[in-house]
């Protein structure tokens, strides 16, 4: 997809975080020069010589995706205060657009410094549906060491609640390196949701002994609407799992939104 400032329609996309941290919902972001679909956090106030693609719908950890909003060039008239380059800005109600603190629902990003009533270029965001087929991923790290439990199993959240309105489609446990207790330990996972007793909804005891990346046993309701509920991996052993020596894999939930 592009990501041209004067062509793109108002809509809804998704974006990869590649920032090594975690983003949060209406933070503005920029393409990386790697992959235009890679978000990277806007530096400072100013969007320098890097395109501002969009602003974030949702919090988004490091290495999964979700969703932006992007936009395109438009002439704004600066409202009281004016407006710097690089501002958030929303609309007062006469329709001119007023800096916003970051935390803010930011309808647009300032592409150079306005004085108050100057008409000048933004760049503007605005909602639509998402674009057919799109699929995001939430995404969850998990080794031998984050285990603490001295017990049979372990359930481990992911970092963020799934979408409102998501419909999920598969998951899969990414193994990278095998589960052990360098004994005769035998390690296997469930992937299913936080606190509700329903463990191995999406997954029912996969295999992670070894390096693959595993999507069966399938669980008891392995696809359907699960927006706004967490996901969590739970690790289970016929040993104590805190006995675990080697161990790393990534649970996923890959899902649509309407």
């Amino acid at each position: 997809m592009s990501y041209s400032a004067t062509a793109n329609p108002l809509g809804r996309f998704p974006v990869l975080n590649k920032t090594g941290s975690a983003l949060s919902k209406h933070r503005m972001v920029i393409a990386d020069t790697a992959n235009g679909r890679n978000a990277v956090a806007l530096p400072g106030s100013s969007p320098g010589t890097k395109r501002v693609i969009g602003f974030l719908e949702n919090d988004i950890a490091d290495d999964n995706t979700g969703s932006m909003f992007q936009g395109g060039k438009v002439r704004i008239v600066a409202g009281s205060g004016g407006l710097s380059a690089g501002d958030p800005f929303t609309t007062d109600a006469a329709g001119k657009a007023v800096a916003i603190v970051s935390t803010e629902l930011s309808h647009g990003v300032a592409l150079e410094a306005l004085s108050e009533d100057e008409v000048g270029e933004a760049y503007m965001f605005g909602p639509a549906p998402a674009p057919a087929g799109a699929i995001y991923t939430a995404s969850k790290a998990v080794a031998f060491d984050d285990l603490a439990a001295a017990a049979g199993a372990e359930s481990i959240a992911f970092d963020a609640a799934l979408p409102a309105g998501a419909l999920v489609i598969g998951a899969s446990i990414d193994v990278t390196t095998g589960f052990t207790d360098g004994v005769a330990g035998v390690f296997t996972a469930d992937m299913g949701i936080e606190g509700a007793g329903d463990q191995d909804a999406l997954i029912d005891g996969a295999d992670i002994a070894s390096i693959a990346e595993v999507g069966s046993p399938l669980g008891v309701r392995p696809t359907g609407h699960y927006g706004g509920i967490t996901p969590e991996v739970t690790i289970l052993a016929t040993v104590n799992v805190d006995t675990a020596t080697a161990g790393a894999l990534t649970a996923k939930v890959f899902y649509v939104l309407p």
